[in-house]
């Protein structure tokens, strides 16, 4: 899928105080890329990925989904919170399968039902889990879950909103891993918000750098390095270091001194 913002602004109200987030965001996301939203906490990169989702409306300019304007949520775009968002009284079986049994126009067919649940069982790595409760496994197997969910309605974007942010530092790296491989297999358009430099350079083919709220993209940042991408290497620290000297421009600039 892909994915155009033109123009794009959005405001918020604080009692009769207007909050403007977002203003005049240009970004062309071609069908199949790895994109990561990158920038300061509250400067809108949530905002802009809910914008894509149709969960919020813009207050300016339109964002194009294949060419056609995006009125509001649909099963071409599933999206991965934060704080996993499972069914507690579900299994992880049935957690996977929700999508599926309320979306009238989900591209996968009930008959499909076991055999897209157990495909992506296997494609997350939770075989043997799929009677467990969310209680019963660990939080980086809960996001694991929501993943899983998130494509059992086959979309063409998948929106991923900091899924890993409440996961400790080991299983975090191993979830990277996993995703991109999940990625490459599926080749999906994923647009993933990020506080880590780290991670937006491992994960992302492209990152675009936010700046201070209101918030536009002060700079788009081509990861080219070969994957499995080496956080050791000289060329993913280099790319590291280029991230960081873009957010701090960004934020010389919003101060306005210069870049």
């Amino acid at each position: 899928m892909k994915i155009d913002a033109i123009g794009l602004g959005k405001d918020f109200t604080l009692g009769a105080v207007g909050l403007p987030v977002l203003q005049n965001v240009n970004v062309s996301i071609a069908d199949g890329e790895f994109v990561c939203l990158l920038g300061p906490s509250g400067c809108g990169k949530t905002t802009f990925l809910r914008c894509v989702a149709g969960l919020d409306q813009p207050t300016r300019g339109t964002i194009l989904l294949d060419g056609s304007p995006v009125r509001g949520p649909g099963p071409d775009r599933s999206m991965v919170f934060q704080d996993y968002a499972l069914f507690p009284w579900y299994t992880v079986a049935q957690n996977i399968q929700f999508g599926l049994t309320t979306r009238r126009n989900c591209r996968r067919r009930r008959h499909d039902l076991a055999d897209v649940t157990r495909d992506l069982v296997a494609l997350v790595g939770l075989q043997g889990f799929e009677r467990a409760f969310p209680h019963q496994i660990s939080g980086g197997m809960r996001q694991r879950v929501g993943i899983a969910r998130a494509l059992a309605v086959d979309p063409g974007a998948l929106l991923m909103d900091e899924p890993f942010a409440a996961i400790d530092a080991i299983t975090r790296e191993a979830l990277q891993q996993q995703l991109v491989d999940i990625w490459s297999r599926t080749q999906k358009t994923v647009l993933f918000v990020t506080h880590s430099v780290d991670e937006a350079a491992y994960l992302g083919d492209s990152v675009h750098v936010f700046g201070p709220r209101p918030a536009t993209i002060h700079e788009t940042v081509a990861i080219e390095l070969p994957r499995p991408r080496d956080k050791t290497s000289p060329d993913f620290i280099a790319a590291v270091g280029q991230l960081r000297r873009s957010i701090d421009a960004a934020m010389h600039v919003a101060n306005g001194a210069a870049p």
